[in-house]
């Protein structure tokens, strides 16, 4: 019996020609089958070998969501490359630095990074040997090579790869709120480890029909990995839209589906959502943020208990802890507050290393077998215990074992020299009728007072802020008065607020809390 664990190029070899008749992707009015994507991602991985791509080399995938993206991906993995997966909504100062870090030479692009992609071809301080393009709308441009006629020539043997479980098979990006995005590596084994973990966990069944609208460079190409692994069916969107979403739902009868929370918001929100069919939908997952309870709690009254919540990072992908749809339950307002229990395969712990919070809290720390192997060219950010992953989230864990995520350290407020939670405030004020979304920052009491070389926030004392959407005019005394209602403290309740018609956001889709503090440190 041979117990060696496999690399991705064998994961992705049997699991192609297992479900070979059955459609693995649905694009537009395009469908392919299992057996089509073993056979293209067979003629990538051979064109690649055949341009002097060599094992360990890296391909960055700039391709939206589209069946090439995964084409992609699983050819340069079947080649023994290393892939970067970069996010479709990412801005070309921030391509350009991941380039930069990851030392990647072959670029495969789609069409909306046709011209980022010319711009670097052009750049001499970007070596770069290969720029290939996925024809589409607009004009393919110049000095591309073409997806397309790289298929048609290439032939289907797959080139022997035999990569170690240990060797990197792909590099994420982080998404930079703190600095420079920092390019985090995680291996064959700990990838296949992570699939099984997402199919154990988030209730990824045989035959799932899946619709993903999120980037595939992000948390939704971990789920398309698990949903092939289970022989599933993708729908893909382009991004997502609340109408084309429900009526996707319910023309191709989608059983599961991933958003994160401000989706969940508009979904509730549009005006298409009372009349649609949404009755295939069995599970809805949603994470990268937390989500306000009186949002949870409309979805759960309206869609049923089909939600699942994942609390993960781009160092331990996806998943840290999952709330059930069990715990989902709508009368039970402090397990909603949290983010559920650790999975099987994730140790959580909170540790207090510089006596600086109160109690029980204290940073959120994990290990996990399909945790990162390290950061790429970036060893000294590492700690002394590389298997413990510091996730820059202040937490704690219930006395029933559930993990409760507080804040990001970088968004605790000190008000009256207390401790403010941004996430209990928009939880509180999120409920208030006339408000359609919130995000709470703190801003400096005194600017002037500022240290302007550390600017360390937790230093400073703060006013808290409210950032809202509304409906109609809302005053500020008005939001304060409901907040002491709420049970709110003087020091948590906002003194200050604005209105906006809509919050900014990360290519993550997490509320961009750092462009909404800019103006004021």
């Amino acid at each position: 019996m041979n117990n060696r664990m496999p690399s991705l190029p064998e994961f992705y070899d049997t699991l192609l020609r297992r479900h070979e008749n059955d459609i693995a992707v649905a694009f537009r009015d395009e469908t392919l089958s299992y057996a089509t994507i073993e056979e293209r991602t067979a003629r990538l991985a051979s064109a690649f070998r055949s341009m002097g791509i060599k094992a360990g080399d890296c391909i960055a995938i700039m391709v939206e969501n589209r069946p090439e993206y995964l084409i992609t991906e699983i050819g340069a993995i079947r080649a023994g490359a290393t892939v970067i997966p970069l996010n479709s909504k990412l801005d070309e100062d921030s391509i350009r630095s991941i380039l930069d870090d990851a030392d990647a030479r072959t670029l495969v692009i789609g069409p909306s990074f046709f011209s980022t992609g010319r711009d670097l071809q052009r750049d001499a301080s970007f070596d770069i040997d290969y720029v290939i393009g996925i024809e589409g709308e607009t004009e393919f441009p110049i000095g591309f090579h073409s997806f397309d006629e790289l298929l048609s020539k290439a032939d289907t043997d797959v080139p022997a790869m035999n990569p170690s479980p240990e060797d990197v098979a792909a590099i994420y990006y982080t998404g930079g709120t703190t600095g420079e995005p920092k390019g985090v590596m995680h291996t064959h084994r700990g990838l296949i480890l992570n699939t099984y973990s997402h199919i154990a966990e988030l209730e990824i069944c045989k035959q799932e029909r899946a619709l993903l609208t999120t980037p595939l460079g992000h948390s939704a190409g971990f789920i398309a990995r698990a949903i092939l692994t289970q022989g599933g069916t993708i729908v893909l969107e382009r991004e997502f839209e609340p109408a084309q979403f429900l009526q996707t739902i319910a023309a191709e009868r989608i059983t599961w589906s991933f958003l994160v929370p401000t989706m969940v918001s508009e979904l509730l929100d549009a005006p298409e959502f009372e009349e649609a069919d949404t009755s295939s939908l069995q599970t809805l997952v949603y994470g990268a943020s937390s989500i306000p309870s009186a949002v949870l709690k409309r979805g759960i009254e309206t869609l049923g208990q089909v939600f699942i919540q994942l609390y993960g990072l781009t160092e331990v992908p996806n998943l840290v802890s999952v709330l059930s749809k069990s715990d989902h339950d709508p009368d039970r307002e402090d397990v909603l507050l949290s983010t559920g229990y650790p999975v099987q395969l994730a140790d959580v712990s909170i540790v207090d290393r510089e006596d600086r919070w109160d109690g029980d809290i204290g940073e959120i720390v994990v290990t996990s077998p399909y945790a990162m192997k390290g950061y790429r060219k970036r060893d000294a950010l590492v700690s002394e215990q590389p298997d413990r992953i510091h996730t820059g989230d202040l937490g704690r864990i219930g006395d029933d074992g559930r993990l409760y995520v507080l804040d990001r350290i970088q968004d605790v407020i000190i008000s009256d020299g207390q401790l403010v939670f941004s996430s209990e405030v928009e939880n509180v004020v999120q409920r208030h009728p006339d408000v359609q979304q919130v995000a709470i920052i703190g801003i400096p009491n005194d600017r002037d007072a500022l240290d302007v070389v550390t600017r360390d926030r937790l230093n400073v004392e703060q006013i808290v802020k409210a950032v809202v959407v509304v409906e109609t005019d809302v005053p500020l005394e008005s939001i304060q008065e409901f907040c002491r209602d709420e049970g709110l403290d003087d020091h948590q309740i906002p003194r200050t607020m604005d209105t906006v018609g809509k919050l900014p956001e990360t290519p993550y889709g997490k509320i961009d809390k750092k462009s909404l503090r800019k103006p004021y440190w």
